[in-house]
């Protein structure tokens, strides 16, 4: 699940309002959290999560060819970003939700995925997310990459090859004398 964090109480004085969160009546949507940190005086401080929906590309391709439209992309909701371009709002009971809104351009590609689409103001915002997972994966695929070139540069491809063949047993092995060790075995 996609989520966000709002602004505390007065903390979107100085910033622009760019305008109000609102759904597409009859679209498919999945659920974006907004996290606001709510005070209440002399007892303290706690995290409230509200839901907002979160629209496909495809939906989002719909409501441009309606008679209303939607105008450009105004900016990105992400947990933390670079520049804060301005906020969004929404009022949802006694609570006012105000959410930052950051530079698309300051959010490469490179780092952050698009989850979804929300429709504000006179526009639309985007809602990223890291892609941890991808560098992660990028990095493990290195190092494999790296370990594999340096045991063939340095001790031929029939050693590495016999390498590769014994290691299930290798492993097999030190999981079976650790497991015993531990007395599970």
């Amino acid at each position: 699940m996609a989520s966000v964090k709002a602004l505390r109480d007065g903390e979107e004085q100085g910033l622009e309002c760019l305008g109000e969160l609102r759904g597409i009546k009859g679209a498919p949507a999945r659920e974006l959290r907004i996290q606001k940190p709510v005070t209440i005086p002399g007892a303290g401080s706690y995290q409230k999560d509200f839901s907002a929906p979160l629209y496909s590309r495809r939906v989002m391709a719909e409501l441009a060819k309606r008679e209303e439209g939607c105008g450009p992309c105004i900016g990105a909701l992400a947990q933390k970003g670079k520049t804060v371009k301005g906020y969004v709002r929404r009022q949802l009971g006694p609570h006012l939700l105000c959410v930052p809104v950051y530079d698309r351009q300051g959010l490469s590609p490179l780092a952050w995925k698009t989850q979804g689409y929300l429709p504000a103001g006179e526009g639309y915002l985007k809602v990223v997310r890291r892609r941890v997972g991808f560098w992660v994966w990028l990095s493990i695929l290195a190092l494999l990459v790296f370990a594999v070139s340096y045991l063939c540069f340095r001790h031929g491809p029939q050693a590495l090859w016999n390498t590769l063949l014994e290691l299930p047993e290798t492993l097999s092995d030190g999981w079976y004398r650790m497991l015993r060790e531990w007395g599970v075995v």
